[in-house]
């Protein structure tokens, strides 16, 4: 353990045992944000990478938070985050991780490879019924998932 000593004169604890961080906490140097994919009210949209211990990245959707959190908006946000990793079904996007330690605040998020369902739907009004009804199907079953939780 090294102490550094102007810590110890500033703050007047020395932390003797690390504090792990949730294993949902992502670095900010492990994402790569790359292209702009949309926007909303809280923030904008991005394709991107994480990099993943020994190498590896994945394709990823981050959710970049606009402006500074107060205190209060920032533990809603964590119990949001909280709530969301214990999503498991098919018919959700999965939570991957939040990175909190420094701004901006981000979303890490499953990639859906087919981009968002309005959008498709927007630009393909003529998609077969049998593929509509799919579509209606999945989200029921993803609804039905959450309503159980």
């Amino acid at each position: 353990l090294t102490i550094f000593p102007a810590c110890e004169l500033l703050l007047g604890a020395i932390l003797k045992n690390p504090v792990n961080r949730p294993d949902y906490y992502i670095l900010h140097e492990n994402i790569v944000v790359k292209q702009k994919i949309g926007d909303g009210a809280f923030g904008d949209v991005f394709i991107g990478e994480l990099k993943k211990p020994g190498g590896n990245s994945v394709d990823v959707a981050i959710k970049m938070l606009k402006g500074v959190m107060t205190k209060k908006e920032r533990a809603n946000f964590m119990m949001e985050a909280k709530i969301m990793r214990r999503f498991n079904h098919e018919n959700i996007v999965n939570l991957l991780g939040v990175a909190v330690q420094e701004y901006p605040v981000m979303i890490v998020l499953e990639l859906c490879p087919n981009g968002a369902l309005d959008s498709k739907l927007r630009k393909n009004p003529s998609i077969p019924v049998q593929k509509l009804i799919q579509y209606t199907v999945d989200a029921c079953r993803g609804m039905v998932y959450l309503s159980g939780r």
